[in-house]
């Protein structure tokens, strides 16, 4: 059996990795804090984050495939098509999942660490109920973008502003109340 190398990339949804920019946030406002080793960590939380989302993809769309199939755009999702199937979906989200809290272990400050596992945990949630959840669906999204934030300052060990953490929140409220107007 060959293993769908290209639809397992697909699935985890790399270009959704931009996001996790909100890691770098607070480097990027903390000029004082730049060197080698923060960067360094800064790096690796990033791509804790990158790892972590793409799980919580793979979980979400294996979750939902049956529904996906029923929708104009969602059914040739690699899950959904039938491209990958759920076995391997699921082994997929549950290798990224590992990789990704190996290496928050390996690497991160302690405090980055439980941040991060708190934004895979209530990721997961959010894939299993709370998406269905009205106003509480958008508030677990915003609150995955503050996570980040908090995560990449606790990388760096500094504490971020109450400014970074409102506008990440406000910013990211904004945009899934608009991704859910745009869904209806």
């Amino acid at each position: 059996m060959t293993v769908p190398v290209a639809a397992l990339i697909r699935l985890a949804r790399p270009r959704q990795w931009v996001k996790n920019a909100f890691v770098l946030a607070p480097l990027f406002f903390t000029p004082e804090a730049v060197n080698a080793r923060n960067l360094g960590l800064a790096a690796a939380a990033f791509t804790v984050f990158c790892l972590l989302a793409s799980a919580i993809y793979v979980f979400n769309d294996w979750c939902d495939r049956a529904a996906d199939r029923e929708h104009p755009s969602k059914r040739s999702r690699p899950l959904a098509s039938g491209a990958v199937s759920p076995a391997l979906g699921l082994a997929w989200s549950l290798a990224l999942l590992a990789a990704g809290i190996g290496l928050a272990m390996a690497v991160l400050p302690r405090p980055a660490m439980v941040l991060a596992l708190v934004y895979a945990g209530s990721s997961a949630l959010y894939s299993i109920r709370l998406k269905h959840v009205s106003v509480l669906d958008v508030l677990i999204v915003a609150l995955g973008f503050v996570l980040r934030v908090g995560a990449g300052a606790a990388a760096i060990a500094i504490t971020p502003t109450p400014w970074i953490v409102i506008c990440t929140f406000l910013l990211a409220l904004f945009l899934a109340l608009a991704k859910r107007r745009d869904d209806l």
